[in-house]
């Protein structure tokens, strides 16, 4: 196939495959796309990835022995995780969102190849335009690899695409079957279970980043309720701490809250949604993993249970006779749905982050994780009032006052007696009361406007 012909097919694919994200204008669809789609697909159809680390690589998974004892011990890694927890360690170290990750779904050490799109990093077309096509791209690549497959099944390698699958194979102690039908079925079974995972770097980063202001409040916030500091990171594997994320199943927030369990935990109505503010949803966060290891009695099993709910854990744990089976036990003996993959990368996620974030200096930038924040106070009112006059009397001295009470969703909605706020300022006691850190732990958010039961408001 010609270059040009190549070029042209992928970008009519990817113009008809992304017509329904996004309006394509000639502006933002043919500025050196040609010369740039002619490159992309060439990469495909060749992968090209020497600046790639592979992985295994030993500067990178030495931190995975915590040489520091950073890591608190329950959390350190385990022989049943390592595979799992060194992909994902090098997916959030390692590879950023213009790099995906060809991999085996069931055995993560098996890694085919890394594609990398820096070409369409660094073009000048808008975000969506990108993410658009890097996705098309992506695909194309899938489908390629899944050729070399069935290539492969009554064939040699020949090309270097095809060498590489081999040797990815060999590097993980794989031996391909000389029996032909063994042959075919082996490598149908790898073609059946090929995902392609996107680098997370550079999302890990801009979570740091929009973390930082509230990292000394919720470190304090973590030792109030004697939970281990590694639990912060879950906000991480939820949205890289988002603020405005929302899921297409409807989870919302930094921690990802679905509705039915965020009205369990904050206040929620039609004008109020704690998932929405990161300090309420934090608090929630906490209450909930803390029941969650009241229940199951180990934090391997709380942690993913903040993922898939406590009910199919429990199950198993009845099932294996055992008060508190491990997350290995759990996985090896009793198969559900509910606690297969999803269960597995979720823990494996966890501890390569916490190691990831023990050793962050060697992997982000922390420029603005040194500036100095003020702590986050928890107010609850004594008075009615709207949330455009709140902000507005604090919004010089905290520029995030807003983006800290994103829980109340009118500005000029006025809100009863009993509101949950949130500032750096501490606030007068005419109007408000400012909750201890033993009050934020011994009820539910939903429930801090109790704290306000038998106070008068004096707005004089």
């Amino acid at each position: 196939m010609g270059k040009l012909k190549l070029a042209f097919l992928l970008l009519v694919g990817f113009i008809i495959y992304s017509s329904s994200l996004v309006a394509l204008t000639p502006e933002n669809i043919f500025q050196n796309d040609l010369a740039m789609i002619e490159l992309l697909g060439k990469k495909i159809l060749k992968s090209e990835n020497q600046k790639a680390i592979n992985f295994g690589s030993k500067r990178i998974t030495d931190y995975l022995k915590d040489p520091d004892n950073r890591v608190n011990k329950l959390f350190h890694v385990t022989p049943y995780f390592k595979k799992d927890v060194t992909f994902w360690f090098h997916i959030y170290t390692v590879f950023s969102s213009h790099h995906i990750v060809l991999h085996d779904k069931e055995n993560l050490a098996l890694v085919y190849d890394v594609v990398e799109f820096d070409e369409l990093k660094s073009s000048k077309l808008n975000n969506y335009t990108k993410y658009a096509l890097q996705l098309r791209l992506t695909k194309e690549r899938v489908k390629l690899v899944k050729k070399d497959f069935i290539y492969l099944q009554k064939n040699r390698a020949k090309s270097e695409t095809q060498k590489k699958i081999v040797n990815a194979l060999k590097k993980v102690g794989f031996n391909i079957p000389k029996s032909s039908k063994k042959r075919v079925r082996f490598f149908k079974n790898l073609s059946s279970n090929l995902r392609s995972q996107t680098g997370q770097k550079d999302k890990i980063q801009n979570g740091m980043d929009r973390y930082a202001p509230y990292a000394p409040t919720f470190k304090k916030w973590l030792k109030d309720f004697d939970l281990p500091k590694e639990l912060m990171w879950i906000s991480f594997i939820e949205s890289s701490f988002n603020t405005k994320a929302r899921s297409k199943v409807g989870a919302t927030g930094t921690w990802q809250f679905m509705k039915r369990i965020g009205k369990y935990f904050m206040p929620y109505s039609r004008y109020k949604d704690g998932r929405l503010s990161p300090a309420m949803s934090t608090l929630a966060a906490f209450h909930l993993l803390h029941q969650n290891k009241k229940i199951l009695k180990r934090w391997d099993l709380a942690i993913p249970a903040y993922n898939s709910g406590t009910k199919h854990i429990i199950r198993a744990r009845r099932k294996l006779k055992l008060k508190a089976p491990s997350l290995e036990q759990v996985l090896t003996s009793y198969d559900h749905p509910h606690l297969g993959f999803a269960s597995n990368a979720f823990y494996a996620e966890f501890v390569a982050l916490s190691h990831a974030q023990a050793y962050k200096e060697k992997f982000y930038n922390l420029e603005k994780s040194k500036k100095k924040y003020k702590e986050i106070y928890v107010f609850v009112t004594k008075c009615s009032l709207t949330k455009d006059w709140f902000t507005k009397q604090l919004k010089r001295k905290e520029p995030l006052i807003s983006e800290y009470n994103s829980h109340l969703k009118r500005k000029k909605k006025k809100y009863h007696k009993g509101t949950v706020l949130f500032s750096t300022t501490d606030l007068t006691k005419r109007r408000y009361v400012k909750l201890t850190h033993k009050q934020l732990r011994r009820k539910y958010p939903k429930n801090y406007h109790l704290f306000a039961n038998g106070q008068s408001c004096s707005t004089k």
